[in-house]
């Protein structure tokens, strides 16, 4: 038998300078092609997920009209030419109320201030008063908000039950506010021409915000754009192009969901993925209105301050079809609302 001494051990060579380089170079390339396969499945799954939260929203607004005489959550409409483009405080409150003597106060005729807001539209019937969360109108695609707001404030001296008043939406200028920044949907604006509102004279609820309102009305969609002045990218913001420009039609899509489209839920609470904002009736531009004709590219929505040229005029419709115009908008570039 042969002596296994002198037999010398068998080493496995390891990789070469060029096999591993060979390997890293697979690997960088695999992840190069399904970088981008994973970052549209993350936005598939995000548009579902904004598009459960649309519905859930305007269920949440049919459970409310029904014990609202059918009417949708609504502040006092704007007793002037100007709403409330961003949720405010009402006039006199302090972080110590409770939600119910919040709902009063916004509501309480004096405080005329309080009027036209259609985040306090939502925030105060719906949040307040128990109809909904303020995750659900969270857009896991906002480009800006980053979390859903806060509905209470334990770190005041008040304690847990102290009660923010509004949305905690982003100030003028992309600021974020200490309250949150998680307000990421506009509804449809929900207030009738008054021609004779002034003053603190509220404009009353539209024919357009009820639980009975025609199945094909859009009210509750991903945030409208500002008009925007930018170039190149955010070039297509610009909601003063008309359709025929080098952008295409989608230059009026929201900021959510990389400006691809938005979801559109509609008054019988079905939601839809639409790539253009052209989804209302007779084909209306429902991030535009247009003072004489319900359809059509209409008009650019502008702010000056915190505040936006109230866009209902005495030629809008009272039936259908209805000049949807969703508020209230934000800057896709800036943040600004």
């Amino acid at each position: 038998m042969k002596s296994q001494k002198n037999k010398k051990p068998k080493y496995r060579a390891g990789f070469t300078l060029i096999e591993l380089l060979v390997v890293i170079s697979i690997i960088a390339l695999l992840i190069a092609i399904l970088l981008p396969s994973l970052a549209k499945a993350k936005e598939l799954a995000n548009r579902v997920a904004c598009s459960a939260n649309i519905r859930s929203i305007i269920q949440s607004m049919t459970i409310y009209a029904q014990s609202n005489s059918g009417a949708f959550p609504d502040c006092p409409g704007p007793g002037s030419t100007t709403y409330a483009n961003q949720a405010t405080n009402p006039t006199g409150y302090v972080n110590t109320q409770l939600p119910g003597t919040v709902i009063e106060e916004w509501y309480a005729s004096a405080n005329s201030a309080n009027f036209g807001s259609p985040l306090g539209s939502l925030w105060i019937n719906m949040i307040l008063d128990g109809q909904d969360t303020p995750k659900t109108f969270f857009c896991p695609s906002d480009p800006l908000a980053n979390k859903a707001s806060i509905e209470y404030d334990g770190s005041s001296t008040g304690g847990a039950a102290d009660c923010y008043a509004q949305f905690g939406v982003m100030t003028l200028g992309g600021t974020p506010s200490t309250a949150g920044q998680g307000e990421s949907y506009s509804i449809a604006f929900p207030w009738a021409y008054n021609a004779n509102a002034a003053g603190t004279n509220p404009e009353t609820v539209s024919n357009i915000w009820f639980n009975d309102t025609r199945a094909d009305v859009p009210v509750v969609s991903d945030m409208a754009p500002q008009s925007n002045t930018g170039t190149g990218t955010f070039a297509r913001y610009t909601t003063v192009l008309n359709t025929a420009n080098t952008y295409g039609a989608y230059i009026y899509n929201s900021g959510n969901h990389n400006g691809d489209g938005q979801n559109v839920g509609f008054a019988d609470d079905h939601v839809e993925w639409d790539t253009s904002p052209y989804v209302g009736q007779q084909g209306d531009n429902i991030f535009t209105y247009n003072p004489s004709t319900p359809n059509g590219s209409g008009t650019a929505i502008t702010t000056t301050g915190t505040t936006v040229t109230q866009p209902v005029t005495s030629n809008t419709p009272a039936v259908p079809p209805f000049d949807v115009c969703m508020v209230p908008v934000r800057n896709v570039q800036s943040g600004a609302w």
